[in-house]
Protein backbone atom coordinates (compact mmCIF):
# COMPACT_ATOMS: atom_id res chain seq x y z
CA UNK A 1 0.00 0.00 0.00
CA UNK A 2 2.80 2.41 0.91
CA UNK A 3 4.59 1.54 -2.34
CA UNK A 4 1.43 2.33 -4.32
CA UNK A 5 1.02 5.68 -2.56
CA UNK A 6 4.67 6.53 -3.21
CA UNK A 7 4.24 5.68 -6.90
CA UNK A 8 1.14 7.89 -7.16
CA UNK A 9 2.95 10.79 -5.45
CA UNK A 10 5.91 10.32 -7.78
CA UNK A 11 3.70 10.37 -10.89
CA UNK A 12 1.76 13.43 -9.68
CA UNK A 13 4.92 15.32 -8.71
CA UNK A 14 6.76 14.83 -11.98
CA UNK A 15 3.53 15.03 -13.95
CA UNK A 16 2.98 18.56 -12.62
CA UNK A 17 6.47 19.62 -13.68
CA UNK A 18 6.06 18.04 -17.11
CA UNK A 19 2.69 19.78 -17.54
CA UNK A 20 4.07 23.22 -16.63
CA UNK A 21 7.01 22.63 -18.99
CA UNK A 22 4.53 21.85 -21.78
CA UNK A 23 2.41 24.93 -21.00
CA UNK A 24 5.49 27.16 -20.98
CA UNK A 25 6.87 25.97 -24.33
CA UNK A 26 3.43 25.76 -25.96
CA UNK A 27 2.74 29.39 -25.01
CA UNK A 28 6.19 30.93 -25.49
CA UNK A 29 8.06 29.16 -28.30
CA UNK A 30 7.04 31.17 -31.35
CA UNK A 31 8.83 29.11 -34.00
CA UNK A 32 8.01 25.56 -32.82
CA UNK A 33 4.70 25.71 -30.94
CA UNK A 34 1.56 24.44 -32.73
CA UNK A 35 -0.09 27.55 -31.27
CA UNK A 36 2.14 30.04 -33.13
CA UNK A 37 3.82 30.22 -36.55
CA UNK A 38 6.68 32.72 -36.61
CA UNK A 39 9.56 32.57 -39.11
CA UNK A 40 11.68 35.68 -38.88
CA UNK A 41 14.30 35.12 -36.16
CA UNK A 42 17.46 33.08 -35.44
CA UNK A 43 15.38 30.24 -34.07
CA UNK A 44 13.89 29.58 -37.49
CA UNK A 45 17.39 29.47 -38.99
CA UNK A 46 18.25 26.75 -36.48
CA UNK A 47 15.23 24.80 -37.71
CA UNK A 48 16.50 25.13 -41.29
CA UNK A 49 19.96 23.93 -40.23
CA UNK A 50 18.48 21.01 -38.32
CA UNK A 51 16.16 20.02 -41.15
CA UNK A 52 19.04 20.17 -43.65
CA UNK A 53 21.29 18.08 -41.40
CA UNK A 54 18.53 15.47 -41.00
CA UNK A 55 18.45 15.17 -44.80
CA UNK A 56 22.20 14.62 -45.11
CA UNK A 57 23.49 18.17 -45.59
CA UNK A 58 26.63 19.11 -43.62
CA UNK A 59 26.51 22.17 -41.33
CA UNK A 60 29.10 24.86 -42.13
CA UNK A 61 29.66 23.30 -45.57
CA UNK A 62 26.26 22.98 -47.26
CA UNK A 63 24.50 25.34 -44.83
CA UNK A 64 26.04 28.02 -42.64
CA UNK A 65 25.21 29.84 -39.44
CA UNK A 66 27.68 31.22 -36.89
CA UNK A 67 26.70 28.99 -33.97
CA UNK A 68 28.13 25.83 -32.46
CA UNK A 69 26.79 22.50 -33.73
CA UNK A 70 24.89 21.60 -30.53
CA UNK A 71 21.89 23.78 -31.43
CA UNK A 72 21.83 22.35 -34.96
CA UNK A 73 22.10 18.81 -33.60
CA UNK A 74 19.11 19.31 -31.27
CA UNK A 75 17.06 20.66 -34.16
CA UNK A 76 18.25 17.82 -36.40
CA UNK A 77 17.24 15.30 -33.74
CA UNK A 78 13.80 16.90 -33.55
CA UNK A 79 13.28 16.56 -37.30
CA UNK A 80 14.60 12.98 -37.15
CA UNK A 81 11.99 12.16 -34.48
CA UNK A 82 8.89 13.53 -36.22
CA UNK A 83 9.92 14.83 -39.63
CA UNK A 84 8.85 18.38 -38.72
CA UNK A 85 9.36 21.17 -36.18
CA UNK A 86 7.15 19.47 -33.59
CA UNK A 87 10.00 17.11 -32.78
CA UNK A 88 12.00 20.17 -31.70
CA UNK A 89 8.97 21.31 -29.71
CA UNK A 90 8.99 18.00 -27.81
CA UNK A 91 12.71 18.30 -27.08
CA UNK A 92 12.20 21.82 -25.75
CA UNK A 93 9.61 20.48 -23.33
CA UNK A 94 12.06 17.80 -22.15
CA UNK A 95 14.84 20.36 -21.63
CA UNK A 96 12.47 22.63 -19.69
CA UNK A 97 11.27 19.64 -17.66
CA UNK A 98 14.91 18.78 -16.88
CA UNK A 99 15.48 22.35 -15.65
CA UNK A 100 12.46 22.07 -13.36
CA UNK A 101 13.58 18.73 -11.96
CA UNK A 102 17.05 20.03 -11.18
CA UNK A 103 15.66 23.13 -9.46
CA UNK A 104 13.36 20.86 -7.47
CA UNK A 105 16.31 18.67 -6.42
CA UNK A 106 18.11 21.78 -5.18
CA UNK A 107 15.16 23.26 -3.32
CA UNK A 108 14.08 20.09 -1.56
CA UNK A 109 17.34 20.17 0.41
CA UNK A 110 16.12 23.22 2.32
CA UNK A 111 12.37 23.54 1.66
CA UNK A 112 9.51 21.13 2.22
CA UNK A 113 8.72 18.86 -0.71
CA UNK A 114 5.54 20.73 -1.61
CA UNK A 115 7.17 24.14 -1.51
CA UNK A 116 10.13 22.87 -3.55
CA UNK A 117 7.72 21.47 -6.15
CA UNK A 118 5.71 24.71 -6.32
CA UNK A 119 8.83 26.87 -6.66
CA UNK A 120 10.31 24.66 -9.37
CA UNK A 121 7.06 24.36 -11.36
CA UNK A 122 6.05 28.01 -11.20
CA UNK A 123 9.53 29.53 -11.04
CA UNK A 124 10.29 28.69 -14.67
CA UNK A 125 7.73 31.26 -15.77
CA UNK A 126 10.17 33.99 -14.68
CA UNK A 127 12.11 32.70 -17.69
CA UNK A 128 9.50 34.29 -19.98
CA UNK A 129 11.09 37.74 -19.78
CA UNK A 130 14.24 36.57 -21.61
CA UNK A 131 12.87 33.61 -23.57
CA UNK A 132 12.58 35.61 -26.81
CA UNK A 133 10.55 33.14 -28.87
CA UNK A 134 12.43 29.98 -27.83
CA UNK A 135 14.67 27.40 -29.53
CA UNK A 136 17.79 29.39 -28.64
CA UNK A 137 21.19 28.22 -27.42
CA UNK A 138 20.66 29.54 -23.92
CA UNK A 139 17.42 27.61 -23.47
CA UNK A 140 19.20 24.30 -24.04
CA UNK A 141 22.21 25.35 -21.94
CA UNK A 142 20.08 25.98 -18.85
CA UNK A 143 19.70 22.38 -17.63
CA UNK A 144 23.48 22.01 -17.82
CA UNK A 145 24.05 25.29 -15.99
CA UNK A 146 21.52 24.40 -13.28
CA UNK A 147 23.12 20.95 -12.87
CA UNK A 148 26.49 22.66 -12.34
CA UNK A 149 25.06 25.00 -9.71
CA UNK A 150 23.34 22.04 -8.07
CA UNK A 151 26.80 20.49 -7.66
CA UNK A 152 28.37 23.79 -6.60
CA UNK A 153 25.84 24.41 -3.82
CA UNK A 154 26.22 20.80 -2.68
CA UNK A 155 29.99 21.26 -2.35
CA UNK A 156 29.53 24.52 -0.44
CA UNK A 157 27.28 22.65 1.99
CA UNK A 158 29.93 19.93 2.36
CA UNK A 159 32.61 22.58 2.87
CA UNK A 160 30.58 24.05 5.70
CA UNK A 161 30.76 20.62 7.33
CA UNK A 162 34.58 20.61 7.04
CA UNK A 163 34.73 18.46 3.91
CA UNK A 164 37.11 20.65 1.93
CA UNK A 165 37.87 18.27 -0.96
CA UNK A 166 35.82 18.92 -4.08
CA UNK A 167 34.09 15.82 -5.47
CA UNK A 168 35.53 15.05 -8.96
CA UNK A 169 32.06 14.01 -10.12
CA UNK A 170 31.01 17.64 -9.69
CA UNK A 171 33.94 18.67 -11.89
CA UNK A 172 32.79 16.11 -14.45
CA UNK A 173 29.40 17.87 -14.56
CA UNK A 174 31.15 21.25 -14.94
CA UNK A 175 33.12 19.76 -17.83
CA UNK A 176 29.97 18.52 -19.58
CA UNK A 177 28.44 21.97 -19.11
CA UNK A 178 31.51 23.72 -20.50
CA UNK A 179 31.64 21.29 -23.41
CA UNK A 180 28.01 21.94 -24.28
CA UNK A 181 28.52 25.71 -24.05
CA UNK A 182 31.65 25.46 -26.20
CA UNK A 183 29.58 23.61 -28.79
CA UNK A 184 26.80 26.22 -28.66
CA UNK A 185 27.91 29.61 -27.29
CA UNK A 186 30.97 29.48 -25.07
CA UNK A 187 30.12 32.69 -23.19
CA UNK A 188 27.11 30.88 -21.72
CA UNK A 189 29.55 29.16 -19.35
CA UNK A 190 30.77 32.43 -17.77
CA UNK A 191 29.22 31.73 -14.34
CA UNK A 192 30.47 28.16 -14.17
CA UNK A 193 33.96 29.20 -15.28
CA UNK A 194 34.11 31.85 -12.57
CA UNK A 195 33.03 29.30 -9.97
CA UNK A 196 35.71 26.86 -11.18
CA UNK A 197 38.41 29.54 -10.89
CA UNK A 198 37.49 30.34 -7.30
CA UNK A 199 37.20 26.67 -6.34
CA UNK A 200 40.69 26.16 -7.78
CA UNK A 201 42.07 29.07 -5.73
CA UNK A 202 40.39 27.69 -2.60
CA UNK A 203 41.85 24.20 -3.12
CA UNK A 204 45.33 25.62 -3.81
CA UNK A 205 45.11 27.69 -0.61
CA UNK A 206 44.21 24.54 1.32
CA UNK A 207 46.96 22.53 -0.44
CA UNK A 208 44.60 19.94 -1.92
CA UNK A 209 46.83 19.28 -4.93
CA UNK A 210 45.85 15.64 -5.47
CA UNK A 211 42.20 16.65 -5.34
CA UNK A 212 42.90 19.38 -7.91
CA UNK A 213 44.47 16.80 -10.24
CA UNK A 214 41.48 14.45 -9.91
CA UNK A 215 39.08 17.31 -10.60
CA UNK A 216 41.08 18.52 -13.60
CA UNK A 217 40.98 15.05 -15.16
CA UNK A 218 37.24 14.77 -14.45
CA UNK A 219 36.55 18.21 -15.97
CA UNK A 220 38.50 17.40 -19.15
CA UNK A 221 36.74 14.04 -19.52
CA UNK A 222 33.35 15.74 -19.09
CA UNK A 223 34.14 18.33 -21.75
CA UNK A 224 35.45 15.68 -24.13
CA UNK A 225 32.20 13.73 -23.81
CA UNK A 226 30.45 16.59 -25.61
CA UNK A 227 33.17 17.97 -27.89
CA UNK A 228 34.70 14.73 -29.21
CA UNK A 229 31.64 13.37 -31.10
CA UNK A 230 31.22 16.65 -32.98
CA UNK A 231 34.94 16.99 -33.70
CA UNK A 232 35.10 13.42 -35.02
CA UNK A 233 31.99 13.86 -37.17
CA UNK A 234 33.30 16.97 -38.91
CA UNK A 235 36.79 15.46 -39.25
CA UNK A 236 35.30 12.46 -41.05
CA UNK A 237 33.37 14.85 -43.31
CA UNK A 238 36.53 16.80 -44.07
CA UNK A 239 35.08 19.92 -42.46
CA UNK A 240 37.24 20.41 -39.38
CA UNK A 241 38.23 24.00 -40.20
CA UNK A 242 34.67 24.92 -41.24
CA UNK A 243 33.40 23.48 -37.95
CA UNK A 244 35.82 25.43 -35.74
CA UNK A 245 35.44 28.58 -37.84
CA UNK A 246 31.64 28.58 -37.48
CA UNK A 247 31.79 27.61 -33.82
CA UNK A 248 34.62 29.78 -32.47
CA UNK A 249 36.59 31.91 -34.93
CA UNK A 250 33.69 33.69 -36.63
CA UNK A 251 32.07 34.41 -33.26
CA UNK A 252 35.22 35.99 -31.84
CA UNK A 253 34.88 38.61 -34.56
CA UNK A 254 31.09 38.82 -34.22
CA UNK A 255 31.22 39.33 -30.45
CA UNK A 256 33.37 42.45 -30.80
CA UNK A 257 31.01 44.15 -33.24
CA UNK A 258 28.62 45.58 -30.67
CA UNK A 259 28.29 46.45 -27.01
CA UNK A 260 25.22 46.85 -24.85
CA UNK A 261 26.31 49.96 -22.98
CA UNK A 262 25.45 50.85 -19.39
CA UNK A 263 22.18 52.65 -20.14
CA UNK A 264 20.82 49.78 -22.22
CA UNK A 265 21.98 47.31 -19.56
CA UNK A 266 20.05 49.19 -16.88
CA UNK A 267 16.94 49.23 -19.07
CA UNK A 268 17.17 45.45 -19.21
CA UNK A 269 17.56 45.19 -15.43
CA UNK A 270 14.51 43.02 -14.78
CA UNK A 271 15.93 40.33 -17.05
CA UNK A 272 19.10 40.29 -14.96
CA UNK A 273 17.50 39.94 -11.56
CA UNK A 274 19.31 36.64 -11.04
CA UNK A 275 22.70 38.39 -11.15
CA UNK A 276 21.56 41.07 -8.71
CA UNK A 277 20.07 38.47 -6.37
CA UNK A 278 23.31 36.47 -6.42
CA UNK A 279 25.39 39.58 -5.69
CA UNK A 280 23.07 40.42 -2.80
CA UNK A 281 23.51 36.90 -1.42
CA UNK A 282 27.26 37.36 -1.74
CA UNK A 283 27.13 40.56 0.31
CA UNK A 284 25.00 38.81 2.96
CA UNK A 285 27.54 35.99 3.21
CA UNK A 286 30.41 38.47 3.58
CA UNK A 287 28.48 40.27 6.32
CA UNK A 288 28.19 36.91 8.10
CA UNK A 289 31.98 36.41 7.69
CA UNK A 290 31.58 33.57 5.19
CA UNK A 291 34.05 35.30 2.95
CA UNK A 292 34.69 32.61 0.35
CA UNK A 293 30.97 32.02 -0.30
CA UNK A 294 30.41 35.76 -0.44
CA UNK A 295 33.22 36.41 -2.91
CA UNK A 296 32.14 33.40 -5.00
CA UNK A 297 28.53 34.49 -5.49
CA UNK A 298 29.37 38.18 -5.87
CA UNK A 299 32.02 37.40 -8.48
CA UNK A 300 29.67 35.23 -10.54
CA UNK A 301 27.12 38.05 -10.63
CA UNK A 302 29.70 40.73 -11.40
CA UNK A 303 31.51 38.93 -14.24
CA UNK A 304 28.18 38.03 -15.81
CA UNK A 305 27.12 41.67 -15.78
CA UNK A 306 30.47 42.69 -17.25
CA UNK A 307 29.93 40.15 -20.03
CA UNK A 308 26.46 41.50 -20.75
CA UNK A 309 27.88 45.01 -20.85
CA UNK A 310 30.32 44.03 -23.60
CA UNK A 311 28.14 41.99 -25.97
CA UNK A 312 25.13 42.83 -28.09
CA UNK A 313 21.86 43.50 -26.32
CA UNK A 314 19.66 40.53 -27.17
CA UNK A 315 17.15 39.37 -24.60
CA UNK A 316 17.95 35.70 -25.00
CA UNK A 317 21.57 36.32 -23.95
CA UNK A 318 20.22 37.04 -20.47
CA UNK A 319 18.68 33.57 -20.25
CA UNK A 320 21.92 32.24 -18.75
CA UNK A 321 21.20 34.41 -15.69
CA UNK A 322 18.02 32.44 -14.94
CA UNK A 323 19.84 29.65 -12.98
CA UNK A 324 21.24 32.26 -10.58
CA UNK A 325 17.78 32.95 -9.19
CA UNK A 326 17.10 29.49 -7.69
CA UNK A 327 20.64 29.50 -6.29
CA UNK A 328 19.88 32.83 -4.61
CA UNK A 329 16.64 31.49 -3.09
CA UNK A 330 18.46 28.37 -1.94
CA UNK A 331 21.21 30.33 -0.23
CA UNK A 332 18.73 32.79 1.28
CA UNK A 333 16.84 29.92 2.92
CA UNK A 334 20.10 28.58 4.35
CA UNK A 335 20.94 32.02 5.75
CA UNK A 336 17.48 32.31 7.32
CA UNK A 337 17.74 28.81 8.81
CA UNK A 338 21.19 29.59 10.23
CA UNK A 339 19.81 32.76 11.77
CA UNK A 340 16.95 30.82 13.37
CA UNK A 341 19.41 28.27 14.76
CA UNK A 342 21.57 31.06 16.17
CA UNK A 343 18.55 32.70 17.80
CA UNK A 344 17.43 29.38 19.28
CA UNK A 345 20.92 28.76 20.63
CA UNK A 346 20.98 32.23 22.15
CA UNK A 347 17.56 31.71 23.77
CA UNK A 348 18.58 28.29 25.11
CA UNK A 349 21.81 29.72 26.49
CA UNK A 350 19.90 32.58 28.15
CA UNK A 351 17.46 30.14 29.75
CA UNK A 352 20.32 27.96 30.97
CA UNK A 353 22.13 30.92 32.53
CA UNK A 354 18.88 32.06 34.16
CA UNK A 355 18.36 28.63 35.74
CA UNK A 356 21.96 28.53 36.93
CA UNK A 357 21.61 31.99 38.48
CA UNK A 358 18.37 31.00 40.17
CA UNK A 359 19.95 27.83 41.55
CA UNK A 360 22.88 29.80 42.92
CA UNK A 361 20.56 32.26 44.64
CA UNK A 362 18.64 29.40 46.29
Amino acid sequence: MNTQKSTIKFVIKYGIMLLTAFIFVFYASATTSPFIDFKRIDSYMFLIMGRGWSKGLIPYVDLFDQKGPAIFFINMLGFWLTGNKYGVFLLQILFMFASECLIYFMFRRVYSDKIALAMASLGIFTFLWNYENGNMNEEYANPFLIASFLCLTKWLDEKDNDKIDHNPWYAFVYGITFGFCLMSRVTNAIGVCMAILLILIYLIYNKRFINIFHNAVAFILGALCIVTPFALYFAVKGATYDFWYGTILFNLHYATQGKTGLVMLLKSAIGQIGSYALMAIGIMHIARKKYFDGVLFSSIGIVTELLMLNIKNYKHYYMIIFPYLPVAFYELKKIMDDKDISINKAVSYTHLRAHETKANLV
